[in-house]
């Protein structure tokens, strides 16, 4: 099979890149630190005075609506770090090399370049291997904006948080520990996951996740008379 070279190429190989980052870095890191900040925090009820049992059932519905968008609000922020360096970065470098022609580039009769499987797999190393250090390199800033966004949203959402029904039940939220000591050694564990994945694996997956964006639309078909059998 064979690809041609056209902005909706690079559009679909930076939403593969993108994708992965997402589900193996962002959501990943955000609803670790959602369930940590969740799981530390000390709900007393009282009531008319005294304290009062409350239940587990209870306690998970303080502690969700405590922490009520948090891991929303945590996922915009590193997501909005994350398309900052691949915008910078990967896009440009993916722009190069698809402007690029070898020698061996298919050309058909308008003379649009294509690329054949292994023209794209090379490009696709290249900017995931990019996409890998560049966030490799980010990762204490990303560190440093998202205990900054934490501390902000837990001072805003916890500190001092207080349920309280006049004459009948007051419930008080507060964080039994400093969460955000922990971050970075989410981040790393995380990156450390996505980054252990095969480099030749993840691109075969985008070659594959390629062919069927041009099986089905966006990129313009190649006759039959311009494919390789490779």
């Amino acid at each position: 099979m064979v690809f041609p070279v056209t902005s909706e190429l690079s559009t679909t190989i930076v939403a593969q890149i993108k994708a992965r980052i997402h589900s193996q870095i962002i959501s990943k890191i955000s609803a670790t630190i959602f369930q940590k900040v969740k799981a530390n925090l000390h709900i007393k009820a009282s009531i008319m005075g005294g304290v009062v049992k409350v239940g587990n059932a209870q306690i998970e519905a303080i502690q969700t609506a405590a922490v009520n968008g948090l891991q929303t609000q945590m996922t915009h922020t590193i997501e909005k770090k994350v398309n900052q360096v691949l915008s910078e970065t990967v896009t440009p470098k993916i722009d190069q090399l698809l402007l690029l022609p070898s020698n061996d580039t298919i050309q058909q009769p308008e003379s649009q370049m294509v690329l054949t499987t292994p023209q794209l797999t090379d490009i696709l190393m290249d900017a995931e291997t990019l996409a890998r250090s560049e966030l490799q390199v980010e990762l204490p800033e990303i560190q440093k904006t998202l205990k900054t966004s934490l501390n902000s949203q837990l001072k805003a959402q916890i500190k001092g948080l207080k349920i309280n029904i006049p004459g009948v039940l007051q419930i008080d939220v507060s964080a039994k520990l400093d969460v955000t000591s922990s971050i970075n050694t989410v981040v790393h564990r995380v990156y450390k996951m996505y980054a252990n994945v095969s480099l030749e694996l993840t691109v075969q997956s985008y070659v594959k996740q390629i062919q069927q964006v041009i099986n089905n639309n966006t990129i313009p078909s190649i006759t039959s008379d311009t494919i390789s059998i490779l």
